[in-house]
């Protein structure tokens, strides 16, 4: 399923207003920069016991029409400095910043990439597995002149003998955070598990993402976002 290839290919990402591991703690793991501002502060703290290396990088994030994460090297923002090492129990702050103008209708959308970079392995230290921590942090810039507003359609419904098939279209102009989606069948609502929703986190401006749902008879599906955004839409499938 695509929401399913969505899921393994993205990035590890914290959706709560910090994040941790054994070795880095980041805050904060969502960046929103209004057309005014030119950067915001990434703050990195080292919560191991030895030195750490972090390499930061920023991508353009657009995505593809099964909701996957598309990432493409840019200019328009810049993390400064792209390389620290951290001194244990230290905190060192990275700046992004906004380079390019921000757009006049349509927000723009970036991920920054924190990766911790491999450190030199004692010669006694023998074989073992060297994990790295990788974290991936959206970036949204507003746009100028429109007001801001996600708007989730519904397209390309189909019904078979495995369920129903759709996809959801966001029309507006700022990116849909995503937190529960029912569906109504036979009468009644029931919510989607949440893996399926967690692997259509964001849904970006034009962005689509396909939805298969195991019921054969929806009669309507209800998404809610984050924000507080709500869409109702009747489903009518075709055989």
């Amino acid at each position: 399923m695509g929401w399913r290839r969505a899921a393994a290919a993205a990035l590890l990402v914290y959706i709560s207003t910090r994040a941790s591991a054994a070795s880095l703690d980041v805050n904060p793991v969502r960046i929103d920069l209004a057309p005014a501002a030119r950067s915001a502060e990434l703050k990195l703290t080292n919560m191991s016991n030895e030195a750490l290396s972090v390499q930061v990088d920023v991508r353009e994030w657009s995505q593809d029409f099964d909701g996957a994460e598309q990432l493409a090297d840019t200019r328009a923002v810049l993390a400064v400095p792209p390389i620290v090492t951290i001194p244990p129990g230290e905190r060192q702050i990275v700046r992004i910043g906004h380079l390019g103008a921000p757009a006049e209708d349509v927000e723009q959308s970036y991920r920054v990439l924190v990766t911790e970079l491999a450190g030199t392995r004692a010669a006694d230290s023998g074989p073992g597995l060297n994990m790295r921590l990788s974290l991936s942090i959206p970036v949204f810039v507003a746009p100028i002149a429109r007001a801001a507003a996600a708007d989730i359609a519904v397209e390309d419904v189909a019904s078979s003998e495995d369920g129903t098939r759709l996809t959801l279209h966001n029309t507006g102009n700022v990116h849909a955070k995503i937190e529960r989606i029912d569906v109504r069948s036979d009468g009644e609502w029931s919510a989607l598990p949440l893996e399926t929703v967690s692997s259509l986190r964001y849904l970006l401006p034009d962005a689509r993402a396909r939805l298969a749902l195991p019921e054969q008879h929806v009669t309507a599906i209800r998404i809610k976002a984050e924000d507080g955004g709500e869409w109702e839409h009747a489903v009518s499938a075709l055989p």
